[in-house]
C-alpha cells in the first residue's frame, strides 16, 4: 500500500471514528495515533518530493561541440577543410 493511499485510508478512518461507538478515551487515543501517522506520512512524502525535485533540477542537458581535427603531417593541426586545402 502506497503512502498516499494510506493517508486516504487514515482520513476515512478519522471521518468515521466518532460513529464507531468506541469509548471516549479510545476515540481520543485513536485520533492522536491517526493524526501522528498522517503527519509522519505527509512529512515522508514531502521529503521524497523535495529530493526528486533536487535530482531533476541538477540534471541539465548541456552539449559541447568540439571541432573536428584532421591531422596533416606529424605536427600540424588543421581545423577546417579550407585550411586543409591550403596545407597540402
Amino acid at each position: 500500500m502506497g503512502k498516499e493511499l494510506l493517508i486516504i485510508t487514515l482520513g476515512i478512518f478519522v471521518t468515521i471514528l466518532p460513529f464507531l461507538g468506541f469509548p471516549s478515551s479510545w476515540d481520543t487515543a485513536l485520533f492522536v495515533i491517526s493524526g501522528i501517522s498522517i503527519a509522519a506520512l505527509g512529512t515522508l512524502i514531502r521529503r521524497e518530493a523535495i529530493a526528486r525535485h533536487a535530482r531533476e533540477a541538477h540534471r541539465t542537458e548541456s552539449y559541447t561541440q568540439t571541432p573536428d581535427y584532421e591531422y596533416v603531417g606529424a605536427d600540424k593541426k588543421v581545423t577546417t577543410a579550407e585550411d586543409a586545402e591550403h596545407e597540402v
